[in-house]
């Protein structure tokens, strides 16, 4: 039974409005009490006081016998098919229900869902083998969903994930295993005469990643001055400015062998454009299909897969790594390669070709040993 009263307020006077005060178990089993405030009429604060307690004894009998992935289904009704998310966002999030929530800690009863509990399951995931990002990814939708839980239905009185934490991974430095020139004369000519090989080129002789040569416009290319402006990249299916750091966006020199590729692939979009006449697609960039519509990052998914049987390693990144370590091993300064290929700090470029520069420091020792 609720109880109704009003407040005293600092002027020794009663407020005009009643409070009432129901009475729920928390998760826990607990008894717990919580006031809310009534309207200024009696027999209207009884009634919103009948309507609360009535909504939370609901809401534990639903929290009792509800699985956590009936709620999901439930969760993936009202949010994700409705709010503004990314397709491929939600797609994500689909993923990360079906393939380990669900078998996870899908049968488990709601107000069974206890820190321990999930904290436990996170920690599972990763002593199986997830990535950290995978991990990462599943901690925030399962926060995310009993938030709702907690806020938007009132199935739960707390968010039983809100303190669980990522397990701590260890980061063992990348191995980087370079295309040798064997392997890219192979690149070469295997894929000669594929609709991806300028952005093959391309990555080769700057060094810029899969979704930065899908966005590359022709006004971005100052032929002239032989610099390439980076600033845009392909996510999915648009084109977007690159993010956050400052060294993202950045202007590449190249030189005369990537000059003349760029000529003679402008060259074969204009016979391109003659031959499809007005269903040729003006896109204005400069890795593009036979009719000029954009290559999408999908388009090079047989690459990655050729290389892996081929060389049993490598994949279109591997192309850039490519690049920055024949600069490297040229003599080019870290800080130039660093600049080039867009690296927020100078660390992170140390630390991924470390291998290089201890060649190069084994190189620089055997010098001085001949000299003196």
């Amino acid at each position: 039974m609720a109880y109704i009263r009003k407040h005293k307020l600092s002027n020794g006077k009663l407020s005009k409005k009643y409070y009432f005060t129901v009475s729920y178990k928390d998760d826990d089993g607990k008894s717990r009490k919580v006031e809310r405030v009534g309207s200024e009429s009696l027999s209207e604060t009884k009634r919103m006081a009948r309507m609360a307690q009535a909504k939370l004894d609901q809401s534990a009998v639903i929290a009792s016998t509800m699985k956590y992935s009936d709620f999901l289904k439930l969760w993936d009704n009202e949010v994700l098919n409705t709010n503004n998310m990314k397709e491929n966002t939600i797609k994500q999030y689909h993923s990360i229900i079906v393939n380990h929530i669900v078998p996870g800690i899908g049968n488990r009863k709601m107000n069974k869902l206890t820190p321990r509990i999930v904290q436990s399951f996170i920690n599972a995931k990763k002593a199986d083998g997830c990535a950290k990002s995978t991990v990462n990814s599943i901690l925030s939708v399962i926060k995310k969903s009993l938030e709702y839980a907690v806020v938007y239905c009132g199935y739960l009185s707390s968010n039983p994930a809100a303190d669980v934490h990522l397990p701590r991974y260890i980061s063992a430095p990348k191995k980087i295993t370079p295309f040798t020139p064997d392997e890219m004369a192979k690149i070469f000519s295997h894929f000669t005469d594929a609709k991806i090989y300028p952005a093959i080129l391309l990555s080769y002789h700057t060094g810029l990643r899969l979704g930065e040569c899908c966005a590359l416009a022709w006004s971005d290319v100052d032929m002239d001055n032989h610099t390439i402006s980076v600033s845009k990249t392909v996510v999915g299916t648009s084109v977007q400015p690159l993010p956050k750091s400052k060294s993202s966006c950045r202007t590449v020199t190249f030189g005369i062998k990537l000059y003349h590729i760029l000529e003679d692939i402008r060259l074969d979009q204009m016979k391109n454009r003659m031959k499809f006449g007005k269903f040729y697609s003006n896109s204005g960039l400069v890795c593009t299909v036979a009719s000029g519509q954009m290559l999408l990052p999908n388009d090079f998914r047989y690459f990655n897969m050729w290389c892996k049987e081929q060389f049993g390693h490598g994949s279109f990144h591997v192309l850039r790594h490519t690049f920055a370590t024949n600069l490297l091993e040229a003599g080019a300064s870290l800080e130039m390669v660093s600049k080039t290929l867009g690296h927020a700090s100078l660390n992170l470029t140390a630390s991924t070709y470390s291998h290089v520069l201890d060649n190069r420091r084994n190189q620089l020792a055997s010098i001085m040993d001949e000299a003196l």
